[in-house]
């Protein structure tokens, strides 16, 4: 683990990460990324804040935050503040589906609409928006690049039906560049 540049771990709640593994990873990895995903057979059992105490990125989506803050009808930029405190994080990002993410950290927010809200399937947008996160968080501090990089994986991941494939980096660059020439026009 201490020969890693990050550890991104994506806990599922089946348990196969122990209380024991949890604990060496945050013990001994460089910088950690968490995904704590919350369904109907682990529901207000795989609570982040309850699971890990330190990591140095996060993402997870509304349920989860509701979750760990314990309310409903949240503010979400104080709450994932909040939980940024509480697992001494350097960010976290927040997807709350066809709507909008949002990444905080310190005293900064970046929030951008949902690239796609015509969604084939969600499963698996989760995984590869936290991905994509984790690995750009560690090269760079621009947060709306993270973010929107982040989000244009996540888009191309609701196009796939049954997590059949995945999106590929060629993709992503290439809506990248659409975006990107759009507004240099």
């Amino acid at each position: 683990l201490p020969k890693q540049d990050i550890v991104v771990v994506q806990d599922f709640g089946h348990n196969l990460l122990t209380k024991k593994i949890i604990n060496l990873i945050q013990n001994k990895a460089k910088k950690i990324s968490v995904n704590v995903q919350s369904n109907s057979l682990n529901y207000g059992f795989n609570i982040i804040n309850k699971k890990y105490k330190k990591v140095n990125f996060f993402s997870l989506n509304n349920t989860e935050l509701e979750l760990s803050s314990r309310k409903k009808n949240i503010d979400h930029l104080q709450e994932l503040r909040k939980l940024c405190k509480d697992l001494l994080a350097e960010k976290g990002f927040l997807t709350c589906g066809g709507e909008f993410s949002l990444v905080v950290e310190k005293n900064t927010s970046t929030r951008i609409p949902t690239l796609n809200t015509n969604a084939i399937d969600t499963m698996g947008a989760g995984d590869i928006f936290h991905l994509m996160s984790s690995i750009l968080s560690c090269v760079t501090n621009n947060n709306f690049l993270i973010l929107f990089l982040s989000q244009i994986a996540g888009a191309h991941a609701v196009n796939i039906p049954g997590n059949s494939d995945y999106p590929k980096v060629s993709e992503i660059l290439k809506t990248f560049d659409f975006y990107k020439n759009a507004v240099n026009k």
